[in-house]
């Protein structure tokens, strides 16, 4: 199990809404099949529904890279709850084929009932 302390996705907690004082934690438990469960991140059930859709479509564009172990987010992320589903918008670096570091984007939607992702795009910067 690794724990993040502080953070929820990329965002400093304190600018979460949440209450001075209130330790937030992001803890992933990342079973050996690779289904990844979420906990103790969100001060809400909205908040929750974000950080999850999160971090399904962050591993699912690690699954989409050439080379997981590359993919680092760049800046926040943007989430539109859309009732039913929530989309992620997210910039990342990874590496191409030749060990060089690329910039892309990636739009996921993450059906919140499934907890799977729906759609998922990545578009490269050129």
């Amino acid at each position: 199990m690794r724990e993040l302390k502080g953070e929820c996705g990329n965002r400093p907690a304190n600018n979460r809404g949440l209450a001075p004082g209130v330790r937030a934690a992001l803890v992933m438990i990342i079973a050996a099949t690779m289904p990844l469960t979420l906990a103790a991140c969100a001060a809400s059930p909205e908040q929750e529904k974000e950080v999850n859709a999160a971090a399904a479509c962050h591993l699912a564009a690690k699954k989409a890279a050439l080379s997981e172990s590359s993919v680092e987010r760049v800046g926040p992320w943007t989430f539109n709850d859309m009732g039913e589903t929530g989309w992620i918008v997210q910039k990342f670096d990874s590496q191409n084929v030749f060990g060089a570091t690329v910039t892309a984007e990636y739009n996921c939607e993450f059906n919140y009932a499934t907890e799977q992702v729906v759609a998922f795009s990545i578009e490269y910067d050129s």
